[in-house]
């Protein structure tokens, strides 16, 4: 079974109508399903776990294999990100799930979680302190500047050990350190030695894919 899924939490974000995919099935988790129209998605309850929104969404973000256990592949798209035009997920996967398990957007300007760091904390995405502490950690860790950076909204993933290993990881961080997942995917990749397939052009460039304000 494969699944394009996206999760909604604290109304950040509303549903979007997509086109048609052939050979898979829409999954929309929100917290308060009531004020959704589904939009051609199938809506099933997210269960908060944190007092955050936006964890409570990362976690069915980075969780796939625990949140579509069913799923044999999965693509994730943020609940900003509108699907623009009808595609076939089978030829994404043929295409750039070979050699890899994910597949992800390469940053359009970046390619190091500590220069994206310093950014979050000069714009307040969130705490400076507990960005400053987790990036002194990978940085004692001789995790590597410029190791590379993706925009993390729209993922592409087989569903195998490797990739449950990386998600349990990626989750830990995010439950300890910064909600930015931006700053510890890369780190778990290098610590997983889990490397991934890069999508024609950028989240912001593409013909898939449009993306939108939030709220």
């Amino acid at each position: 079974m494969n699944v394009i899924y996206t999760a909604i939490s604290g109304n950040y974000d509303r549903l979007h109508p997509h086109p048609p995919v052939k050979g898979c099935q829409f999954i929309a988790f929100v917290d308060e399903p009531e004020k959704h129209i589904n939009e051609g998605w199938e809506v099933r309850k997210l269960i908060p776990c944190h007092s955050d929104p936006s964890r409570n969404s990362k976690r069915y973000k980075i969780l796939a294999h625990e949140m579509l256990p069913e799923a044999k592949h999965s693509l994730w798209v943020d609940g900003n990100i509108a699907i623009q035009k009808e595609f076939s997920l089978n030829r994404m996967i043929r295409k750039y799930l070979v050699e890899h398990d994910i597949a992800l957007y390469r940053h359009r300007k970046k390619d190091c979680a500590y220069r994206e760091a310093r950014t979050c904390k000069h714009c307040k995405f969130d705490n400076p302190s507990i960005i400053e502490k987790q990036m002194n950690r990978y940085h004692s860790e001789g995790y590597p500047a410029h190791y590379g950076l993706t925009e993390n909204g729209v993922i592409l993933r087989r569903h195998t050990p490797a990739i449950v290993l990386l998600e349990n990881r990626w989750w830990r961080e995010i439950r300890k350190g910064s909600r930015r997942d931006q700053l510890s995917l890369h780190y778990v990749m290098w610590k997983t030695q889990i490397t991934y397939s890069p999508l024609p052009g950028n989240i912001h460039n593409n013909s898939a894919f449009r993306l939108h304000g939030h709220g």
